[in-house]
């Protein structure tokens, strides 16, 4: 595998993973704590990863690097679906369902190589 398409391919692995755990978040909470419109905003980001994943992935492993020639997704859908992606996750953040918040008390400690 050539490194551009072993980039592209760990690239397109990150956004999926990315895209589990966002999606886990509203199999995990309850249906009270989504904010409206969430939903439809889980179905578009569904939508462009899987678009963005599949058609990245058949970008990098059909190029042809001897003859210069682009694989059969034209530029201007790869372009879309890459400005999708990037406005997905930029939207991410009012769209995910509301959670508790975390506390955590620290208290400085003696050891072995430290005195207090």
């Amino acid at each position: 595998m050539e490194s551009a398409t072993g980039h592209i391919a760990s690239f397109v692995q990150l956004c999926i993973g990315m895209y589990i755990c966002f999606a886990c978040n509203f199999i995990e909470t309850d249906v009270k704590y989504h904010p409206r419109g969430s939903w439809v905003f889980l179905g578009f980001f569904t939508v462009i990863t899987i678009g963005f994943g599949i058609c990245a992935m058949l970008q990098a492993l059909l190029y042809d690097a001897e003859n210069n020639v682009m694989g059969p997704v034209p530029w201007q859908v790869m372009c879309s679906l890459d400005y999708a992606y990037f406005a997905c996750m930029a939207l991410q953040g009012p769209f995910r369902p509301a959670a508790p918040s975390l506390t955590a008390d620290y208290k400085l400690v003696s050891d072995d190589d430290f005195t207090v």
